[in-house]
């Protein structure tokens, strides 16, 4: 399956301010928000003065998890990085960064939302839901994987709030592609939307704007990051220059 991610989105929050992040992510990438992009998707917890990655996770519902970790809401005892983070906030840093790589929403895991909203509720139709987001998944594993896998290269040691090696075991020494320093804001490129999460949320112009975008990312992503030759914002502009001309010779026809 090809690549449908592209476009990472970055959030730096105090403690106090969790439930705000929450209902945001709910207008920007939730079941109602009638967004381009898939609820589920690869997220990164980092520290915004160091800009370390904590934790790299994924799921099939951006709002709930983020919520579960916040105890916002009750939270499986597998993978729930709660106790993490109130610790986090106790003693190291008064606030801390989050960023959701998003998917396009033809890449929507199956999810309990996602089935209530469609009124799923025979079991054949749950299977087949289910197996039609089989891709989906393998594509967020394999890319949560791949940046577990990279820090541990970089680093030599697991992220501090990981316990999985995630899907990847092993990447090529070559394979450094700026994904985990594009995540934490560490590198200024044309992968990060230009606006945080509740900043998008507030903006209906600048939500328009950044799903416009995402076309362009996932095409430079599949062009750059995943064939291993890194990714320069030169190529993002090409690729949208490209675009406007592809646009204003459809109109004039």
């Amino acid at each position: 399956m090809d690549a449908m991610w592209g476009t990472f989105i970055l959030e730096v929050y105090r403690r106090q301010h969790a439930r705000d992040v929450r209902d945001a992510m709910e207008r920007v990438l939730g079941l109602e928000s009638a967004s381009s992009w898939s609820t589920g998707g690869v997220y990164v917890f980092w520290n915004p003065d160091t800009r370390e990655p904590l934790y790299v996770g994924i799921t099939g519902d951006l709002p709930e998890r983020f919520a579960q970790h916040n105890g916002l809401r009750g939270c499986p005892a597998s993978g729930c990085k709660r106790d993490q983070i109130t610790q986090y906030f106790a003693e190291e840093c008064d606030w801390l960064g989050y960023t959701v790589i998003a998917l396009s929403s033809l890449s929507q895991p199956s999810t309990r939302r996602q089935r209530d909203s469609l009124g799923l509720r025979d079991p054949e139709l749950i299977e087949l839901n289910e197996a039609l987001s089989a891709e989906a998944l393998d594509e967020i594993r394999a890319l949560e994987g791949r940046m577990i896998a990279l820090y541990a290269q970089q680093f030599g040691k697991p992220l501090r709030w990981n316990t999985s090696p995630g899907r990847l075991s092993r990447v090529s020494p070559s394979a450094e592609d700026g994904t985990l320093a594009t995540a934490v804001g560490a590198l200024d490129c044309l992968l990060q939307a230009r606006k945080t999460i509740r900043r998008l949320a507030e903006d209906p112009e600048a939500m328009m704007f950044e799903e416009h975008l995402h076309g362009a990312r996932i095409t430079a992503v599949r062009a750059a990051i995943l064939n291993g030759q890194g990714f320069r914002n030169d190529r993002l502009r090409r690729i949208l220059d490209a675009a406007g001309r592809r646009r204003s010779s459809a109109t004039r026809s």
